[in-house]
């Protein structure tokens, strides 16, 4: 009998994908972090209080071992070299699970590669040499078996409550589950 795949379950995954215009440029072994973030300012009167203030771009920082594949270099290149609006990709991230089925979907608009990192290695070492790659999108979270709403993860949705920037927005069915 597989799983449940109830609203509360947590996803796991064997390998993530990233997909732009159709076509798949990199497989990825780690999805490190998705992270949306504010500035907490002083607010200073009878109480002193934290409040929401600058807001960062959200990032997106994925993993994989390094392989003689250049796509994701030449795309950071072409923002490093100022030609942003061919450096912004409306791009795909898939989480499968371990049977190879979509998991997860993560739309990134106006993704570009920010940062490339690859790891360092020893000599003599039988490591495998990491690359790294963090990307500042606009980000939405879809159903792995439905077209995306275009739903904002931040705004307000008619009959919920305000979702948080990390939250699922989609509802599995039992006939998603058999």
């Amino acid at each position: 009998m597989p799983a449940s795949t109830g609203a509360g379950d947590a996803i796991s995954a064997s390998r993530f994908s990233l997909t732009i215009d159709g076509v798949e440029i990199a497989q990825f072994s780690e999805l490190v972090a998705i992270v949306s973030e504010a500035e907490p300012d002083d607010l200073a009167g009878k109480v002193l209080k934290k409040l929401p203030g600058k807001r960062n771009p959200p990032t997106i920082t994925l993993r994989r071992p390094l392989t003689t594949d250049l796509a994701l270099v030449a795309w950071h290149e072409t923002a490093v070299d100022g030609q942003t609006k061919a450096a912004q990709k409306e791009a795909t991230l898939v989480t499968f699970d371990a049977a190879g089925a979509p998991a997860a979907r993560y739309h990134l608009e106006n993704a570009w590669p920010s940062k490339i990192e690859v790891s360092t290695l020893k000599a003599g070492a039988s490591e495998v040499r990491m690359e790294t790659m963090t990307s500042s999108v606009t980000l939405r979270i879809a159903s792995p078996r439905s077209p995306m709403a275009s739903v904002s993860p931040w705004t307000l949705r008619p009959g919920r409550r305000e979702s948080s920037w990390c939250e699922s927005v989609w509802q599995s069915t039992s006939s998603q589950r058999s």
